[in-house]
């Protein structure tokens, strides 16, 4: 008993001076030198040290994907205002073209109307009051061969806009005022050559004068009519224009002074002359 109480002092205070005090043997049926364990020390570490190397980069990469996430989704609105900027400045510069092209058809009708009712006022001045109205009209000088029209590009916009009724107007503006333009062409051409008919052929003068009879009528009827639907669509313009833009007063028209008035008195002319 003695002996075994010696036993367990010296264990306690020297553990591994005597086998009987050793540990037990690894479980396995192995031991690990000083090399092993530092070789698996080493390894441990390595795998640990990537296991945190990966982890610190994962959390990198993500906050770097959330970065790139948000940075392209800003470029992406960026490039969209830019889009919406440049189609806005593109369909208002499409919408100025209409309009400006509406005042100029407008103006040429005016003035050309002018021009007919100066010339009726000049022949029944000189003494020609019963005469015709193709023998008052004079040739009727400044009209291009080649009309004014509204483009493919600006009759889609006014579809695209909802302004359907609009665009068909002016749609049909085209056709009249390009058939207008021949005809006043005709009319003057046909005008000119008329005193050079040999006043010996009465036939064929009174053919001649029926001819530019029947223009002359075709003419101002034309006006009448064209003239009426454009100071139409110069008030309807600028309130399409505030519509499709969602502003007010982006395009003023300037519609020629007196319109109306010079429109009247195209009528009363006609009139007076049986037309």
């Amino acid at each position: 008993m003695m002996l075994e109480e010696l036993g367990k002092k010296i264990c306690n205070i020297a553990p591994r001076a005597f086998a009987p005090c050793a540990p037990d043997p690894w479980p396995f049926g192995w031991s690990l030198s000083d090399g092993e364990q530092l070789f698996i020390s080493t390894l441990l570490g390595a795998v640990v040290g990537a296991v945190v190397a990966g982890t610190i980069q994962y959390l990198i990469s993500k906050e770097e994907f959330k970065r790139n996430i948000r940075q392209s989704a800003t470029e992406h609105r960026r490039v969209r205002r830019v889009e919406r900027a440049e189609q806005l400045r593109r369909n208002e510069t499409i919408a100025l073209h209409i309009g400006v092209k509406a005042i100029t058809i407008t103006n040429q009708m005016y003035s050309t109307i002018g021009l007919i009712l100066n010339s009726v006022e000049d022949a029944n001045a000189a003494g020609l009051a019963s005469g015709g109205i193709a023998e008052k009209m004079v040739p009727m000088s400044g009209i291009n061969h080649d009309p004014v029209q509204f483009s493919s590009e600006e009759l889609a916009f006014l579809f695209w806009s909802g302004e359907a009724e609009l665009a068909n107007k002016l749609m049909l503006i085209n056709e009249k005022y390009s058939s207008l333009t021949d005809t006043i062409h005709t009319y003057n051409e046909s005008r000119l050559a008329f005193p050079e008919i040999n006043t010996g052929n009465v036939p064929l003068i009174k053919i001649r004068q029926r001819e530019l009879h029947d223009l002359a009528v075709g003419i101002c009827l034309a006006f009448k009519e064209d003239f009426q639907e454009m100071l139409g669509v110069m008030e309807e313009i600028p309130a399409a224009f505030d519509r499709t833009f969602k502003k007010t007063g982006f395009f003023t028209a300037k519609i020629p002074g007196g319109g109306q008035e010079r429109l009247n008195k195209l009528v009363e002319v006609l009139k007076a002359h049986g037309i």
